[in-house]
């Protein structure tokens, strides 16, 4: 408010005693006249505002530089002239952000004249909120307290749930299901999740088991379980709950038409009560998942919040009516999106496989995992004790403060031109990598970090979760967690074991087979720029995959201009930084730092691999246009990413969202295929009746516990579904592997 002061305009501060700022007090808070207000906020910027600002350039440096250069377009005209390194390179990288920093703070003055007449202010009165303008406009800018107070004010639709009911009841529900009124059902608390009756923890699902003589992931039991309750709904606002074994011949009938939300987790509570579920049309979470990826959360309660502006007060019965109410908001939605193939045909059927491979989990040898962690004990130690004698100080090398004292003010070390929040120094790891160049300690830092994420994540955290049941290791797969189509897995999340260090190598060791089986991966071989050679048609990319050739070596030998033969490993490794990143937007200025390279030299690069590798630029230009008409982009199967910021004045924004448009084709293409195969190939196994489980899904492998006897015949068979699962422009091809562990296994085409 400060740039609005002048001759006959001052501001009033109440927090501040009431201080009345005229143009002298602005200058003596602020430094600068209030005409400068201005850009001294362009350069310094507010993260409460979403004001980038300039990357570095603080309360003092914003000052000194309007002060010297009188604005702020002055400042970037003149930064080479900068004398301070980091405000000088932030200046210079980071024009049209500040640019566009200066326009948001900047008060738009220029409005025509308000006539404060009383019968205008007879008119400004506040009046009763249009609630569907609220609900969309809250939904859309994801006010999520309000709309939860929005859904308080407006939740009257009456409802009528009946507890207990009886079988009469029940039958007469079960009869009105049709395909166009397809039965709802929930087995757990709205509040509490899908499954509310499910054990929060291995040690807990022993305990019950113990108590109980229930078995979880379908051992068996030598005592029936009591089965837990379910609540069925055909009609919005009424719903019926009953012990679940009163519809047991329901759930199991394929053709009684069945809406539910998370399909896979009621597959694997059912299965844990010896209960049978078929028939599943409509999936609510995998809806709301296809509609909208961005989401972090597809839970019941936040999509009845976004969706039906729903209060989620909780329980059984209000579990299945929302299921049942969602149908008719999602269904239209899936169908206008053209998203109704990616759900029949990849999303629902895979979520009984996906609950197959939980329930089926991993064998780890805690023993090996027990030796790793008291060497790692010990390595910490060390690292430790190395790290303090080169600082010259103890401290706790795991306090963000306490680093960055001993980094910045004991050790004098440059501050990094990215800062965390409030005004405490980074020491995030592209930051103590950019320090450790010149310094021992922030490397040491990083070997340190390295080897107790290492530990607490997997060493110390896999045995804790192995189920005293099974005596297996069951994560769980997430089929909404991620935008892009992959599946992420959580529990442990065993899809960010490292396998280009020694110590994550090791740690998959720990992964084994039981005795008389072997593990066998499948993972397919360069998927992404296979797909990239599909999208593009570039006839190069195109006939290197058709001759099965080294694709680095063969784009090494085009943007280097050597023969293949001539192609040294240095010139392949940068080949292989080029392939991947570019792609994906990699910059001069990344490619430049990826590789220790000079920028221009980066460039020079960049323009090679255009030059050869023209249909791959066209395509890449050809999406980013379409992305910012349609404001989203699709998969090769139909998935939908919406891309909101494609044509945001926020640079950062826009630029994230036009990496994403190249990035979702390929990256989303390649986890579509992955699910496919996973179908087939699941189908097969049990059309066979073999014994071969699928237990892992790490982004483009899948891991297979095998019987020996059955090795030769799953080989040929993941192989060929594999390669086959879709017919590309080029082959795609799967690296196959055999090994007594998940680290041994030697994979070969």
């Amino acid at each position: 408010m400060l740039q609005l002061v002048n001759e006959h305009i001052c501001v009033l501060n109440p927090p501040k005693d009431n201080l009345i700022c005229d143009r002298a007090k602005v200058e003596e808070i602020l430094g600068v006249p209030p005409e400068r207000v201005v850009d001294v906020m362009a350069l310094r910027g507010d993260s409460i505002d979403n004001i980038p600002g300039a990357p570095g350039i603080g309360d003092k440096g914003s000052v000194e530089l309007i002060r010297r250069f009188g604005s702020v377009e002055a400042t970037l005209e003149h930064a080479v002239e900068v004398e301070k390194k980091t405000y000088r390179e932030s200046l210079l990288n980071n024009r049209e952000q500040i640019l566009y920093s200066k326009s948001q703070v900047t008060i738009d003055c220029d409005v025509p004249g308000v006539d404060l007449s009383d019968s205008l202010l007879a008119t400004m009165t506040a009046g009763e909120p249009d609630l569907e303008a609220c609900r969309e406009l809250f939904t859309e800018l994801e006010f999520t307290t309000l709309l939860k107070n929005l859904a308080q004010a407006t939740d009257r639709q009456e409802k009528r749930y009946v507890e207990d009911a009886g079988s009469l009841d029940i039958v007469e529900l079960l009869s009105r299901a049709t395909p166009d009124h397809p039965l709802a059902f929930a087995l757990g608390d709205l509040t509490a999740g899908v499954a509310a009756e499910q054990p929060a923890s291995p040690d807990q699902a022993a305990e019950d088991a113990e108590s109980s003589g229930t078995l979880p992931f379908e051992a068996a039991a030598d005592v029936p379980p009591l089965p837990p309750r379910i609540a069925l709904s055909l009609k919005a606002g009424q719903a019926i709950t009953t012990a679940v074994d009163n519809v047991r011949d329901a759930l199991a009938s394929p053709t009684l038409p069945k809406a539910v939300h998370d399909s896979k987790s009621a597959l694997r509570l059912l299965a844990r009560q010896a209960l049978q579920l078929a028939g599943v049309r409509h999936d609510t979470m995998l809806y709301s998942y296809l509609l909208d990826p961005t989401y972090s959360s597809h839970s019941l309660p936040e999509v009845a919040l976004r969706r039906l502006n729903f209060p989620p007060a909780g329980g059984l019965a209000e579990a299945a009516d929302l299921t049942g109410r969602l149908l008719a908001t999602l269904v239209p939605d899936i169908e206008r999106e053209g998203l109704r193939s990616v759900y029949e045909e990849i999303e629902l059927p895979l979520a009984p496989v996906l609950a197959r491979m939980e329930e089926a989990g991993v064998k780890i040898d805690c023993d090996i995992l027990g030796r790793i962690s008291v060497r790692l004990e010990h390595d910490c130690e060390r690292k430790a004790a190395e790290i303090f004698r080169h600082s010259g100080v103890e401290f706790n090398i795991n306090s963000p403060r306490q680093l960055a004292e001993v980094l910045f003010e004991k050790l004098n070390l440059p501050k990094p031109i990215k800062y965390g929040k409030g005004k405490m120094v980074s020491t995030a790891a592209e930051v103590l990598e950019e320090l450790a160049e010149s310094h021992d300690v922030p490397r040491l830092v990083l070997e340190y970090r390295e080897l107790a994420k290492l530990k607490s994540t997997y060493v110390d955290a896999l045995p804790a979760l192995v189920n005293r049941c099974t005596r297996r290791l069951h994560t769980t797969f997430n089929q909404a967690g991620t935008a892009t189509g992959r599946l992420s897995s959580n529990n442990p999340n065993l899809q960010n074991i490292p396998i280009r260090t020694e110590l994550g190598r090791e740690i998959r060791a720990a992964f084994i087979p039981e005795p008389e089986r072997l593990l066998l991966s499948a993972d397919y071989s360069q998927i992404e720029l296979r797909l990239l050679a599909h999208f593009s048609q570039d006839a190069r990319m195109i006939e290197a995959f058709h001759n099965d050739a080294d694709f680095h070596k063969a784009t090494a030998a085009e943007v280097f201009g050597v023969m293949p033969s001539l192609v040294s490993d240095e010139l392949r490794s940068r080949a292989k930084a080029i392939n991947f990143g570019i792609p994906y937007g990699l910059s001069d200025f990344g490619l430049a730092q990826n590789l220790g390279i000079e920028r221009r030299e980066a460039a020079e690069y960049i323009n090679a691999y255009f030059a050869k590798y023209a249909g791959v630029r066209d395509w890449l230009e050809a999406t980013r246009q379409q992305a910012r008409r349609d404001q989203k982009v699709r998969t090769l199967f139909g998935r939908v990413r919406p891309l909101p910021d494609i044509n945001s004045r926020n640079y950062q924004a826009r630029s994230f969202a036009e990496r994403t448009a190249v990035n979702t084709p390929l990256q989303g293409t390649a986890a579509d295929i992955i699910k496919l195969a996973m179908i087939r190939i699941d189908s097969e196994l049990q059309r066979r009746g073999l014994k071969t489980q699928m237990t892992l899904q790490v982004h483009d492998e899948l891991v297979f516990e095998v019987p020996e006897s059955e090795l030769d015949q799953i080989r040929r068979l993941v192989r060929e579904l594999m390669e086959n699962v879709i017919e590309l422009r080029v082959p795609l091809k799967v690296d196959l592997g055999v090994g007594a562990n998940w680290r041994d296994i030697k994979k070969q085409r």
